[in-house]
């Protein structure tokens, strides 16, 4: 895909806004419960045994000091290990938690070596036999959906873009498909850093274009994975998909940096994803987008996955446009 150069500087909305206040850490507290049943058998193998390049930890290694968050699959854990501040994500008891640890660990265990400044870097793992935690670097500034919650710095629509689109080009190379890509998983540290996370749904990507999931050496046909209203329209269809749907779910993203919203706020998940895989809408951007801006995210959003650029393709536009409007 080509784009036009964009001609118009943007002097006001989401991209030049006034400072956002800094993310607060939570106070310390006592470690997480180990999960409930044997998680050790869920997926089969072992880490000593598929992953020798992983750093093993103990979880009394671990000193807790907060909650960060919790979902279906388990709580992330602000903690201190080996003298640093980490964040620690302890997985629940579900088969498919541990099976998310399995495909998160493999896949960061990969992309760690050499690692990416846009990828969320793995730092260690638990494996016992009531718990599995996955320990990786601590990024203080929260999630991308909670900092589009409040006011946003100045030029963060293309801090985030760029680092996003810079994290994804990384990933495509290695040949790692996301599969999850939304404001939740995308972290935020420090003054300018824009980290991926949560690799728990990713999968290598196969030549014929679908994916498999890495699990301890066995691979996994998902015809259908992600969030809804992130969703590619061939993924809610249940159709062959490529690295592509990745491209599909960064446009999402930069919808939500312009918005503040969720893609199809008004309407429940499952009537976005009918939205986007039947009705082939797209959620509509604000009057005063600028040109280029909207151009890329109609691009990126496609409905025919073969149409969209490439993320390298989108990571060098997104450049340029940022040089062009500020």
């Amino acid at each position: 895909a080509s784009f036009p150069a964009p001609t118009a500087k943007a002097t006001d909305g989401p991209f030049a806004a006034a400072p956002a206040p800094p993310f607060a850490p939570g106070q310390k507290a006592a470690a997480p419960e180990a999960a409930a049943g044997d998680a050790a058998g869920a997926c089969g193998g072992s880490l000593s045994s598929s992953e020798p390049h992983v750093t093993r930890a103990a979880l009394d290694d671990l000193v807790f000091r907060g909650r960060l968050g919790s979902g279906l699959g388990g709580s992330t854990y602000l903690a201190e290990w080996r003298g640093e501040v980490v964040a620690a994500k302890v997985a629940s008891g579900r088969e498919d938690a541990c099976a998310s640890w399995n495909v998160e660990v493999g896949m960061l265990a990969g992309l760690s070596q050499p690692g990416h400044p846009n990828v969320v870097r793995l730092l260690g793992a638990v494996e016992e036999r009531l718990t599995r935690c996955v320990i990786l670097e601590y990024c203080d500034g929260g999630d991308l959906q909670q900092a589009l919650q409040r006011r946003t710095p100045r030029r963060f629509f293309f801090r985030v873009a760029s680092g996003v689109a810079a994290g994804l080009t990384f990933l495509h190379a290695n040949g790692v498909m996301h599969r999850d890509l939304k404001s939740p998983n995308v972290l935020l540290h420090g003054e300018r850093g824009v980290k991926i996370a949560d690799f728990g749904l990713a999968a290598g990507v196969q030549p014929t274009g679908l994916t498999r999931t890495h699990c301890l050496g066995r691979e996994v046909l998902t015809p259908e994975t992600g969030t809804y209203r992130w969703m590619a329209p061939e993924i809610v269809m249940h159709e062959a998909y490529s690295k592509s749907a990745d491209v599909f779910s960064y446009a999402m993203i930069l919808f939500e940096l312009i918005t503040h919203t969720v893609p199809f706020s008004d309407r429940s998940a499952l009537q976005a994803a009918v939205s986007i895989g039947l009705q082939r809408l797209r959620p509509a951007m604000p009057d005063g987008t600028p040109d280029a801006v909207r151009l890329l995210i109609e691009a990126c959003w496609a409905d025919d996955g073969r149409a969209r650029p490439r993320a390298s393709h989108v990571a060098e536009h997104v450049g340029s446009i940022e040089l062009a409007l500020t």
